[in-house]
């Protein structure tokens, strides 16, 4: 199934959600997904889990991903629509 995103909107400072075309949804914590940031700058360091952390900006990439723009760290990254439903927990 292609993963494809109605909706993303923020529900406080550090978290926001994805409403997916088949009707599932998600929240996901910015300090979760800084984290686990994809790109190859990230990719094998050792993060301290960050409180208070935010974006300035969040993209679509295509009709596949979206980058995060974190207010603290990276904004290389590249996040999967696939990644992010299973992050969420969306089947």
């Amino acid at each position: 199934m292609k993963e494809i995103l109605r909706d993303i909107y923020q529900t406080g400072r550090e978290t926001f959600v994805i409403e997916w075309s088949d009707g599932q949804s998600a929240t996901y914590r910015l300090s979760e997904l800084e984290h686990l940031c994809p790109c190859i700058e990230c990719r094998g360091k050792s993060k301290i889990e960050k409180t208070g952390l935010s974006a300035r900006l969040v993209s679509n990439v295509g009709a596949y991903a979206l980058r995060i723009d974190f207010t603290e760290g990276c904004s290389k990254g590249i996040f999967t629509y696939a990644f992010l439903r299973k992050l969420g927990g969306v089947q």
